[in-house]
């Protein structure tokens, strides 16, 4: 009886663990598709990542891109996947903004002082975009991003956008 009591309890953990894959784990399942662009950066990169002579305060240490394209994306079951782990690890929508270039939804988790990771997914005519960005950010960093990759400007143009409506 306590065999079966203790791998009862085993399973159970098993499978919350498996239900809290982080994001990153997710996409990488795609990363060598067909029709799929990576960018994975790691190490200090905000400057880099600066835009111009501008002072970015944050500190950015990853920066994960996956670019599907030919109206490629991830799969439903990883979208499900994808969706759990930003609701297990507190993850807020922070921008949600659609027009007719595209549509953004922009997740963070954060903590007193700065957002620890951001998790953005950039719908656009011809383009799926899902990018993770993890460090010491502080929102208004945001808009002085130069993310270049294909598809980034609409990222920039909502986050500016948006940042100017404050």
């Amino acid at each position: 009886m306590k065999k079966l009591i203790l791998l009862f309890i085993f399973s159970v953990s098993v499978m919350s663990l498996s239900a809290q894959k982080k994001i990153g784990h997710v996409l990488r399942k795609y990363k060598n598709d067909e029709n799929v662009m990576n960018v994975n950066l790691n190490g200090d990169l905000t400057k880099m990542l600066s835009e111009g002579d501008m002072k970015i305060e944050s500190k950015i240490e990853l920066l994960d891109v996956l670019v599907f394209s030919n109206g490629t994306d991830v799969k439903e079951k990883h979208k499900l996947d994808i969706q759990n782990s930003l609701n297990s690890q507190g993850f807020d929508l922070l921008v949600n903004v659609k027009d007719k270039k595209g549509k953004l939804k922009l997740y963070t988790r954060e903590n007193d002082e700065f957002i620890e990771e951001i998790y953005a997914h950039v719908f656009t005519n011809d383009l799926n975009i899902h990018f993770i960005l993890a460090g010491e950010i502080l929102f208004s960093d945001l808009s002085k991003l130069n993310l270049g990759f294909e598809g980034s400007e609409f990222f920039n143009d909502a986050v500016s956008d948006d940042d100017s409506k404050k």
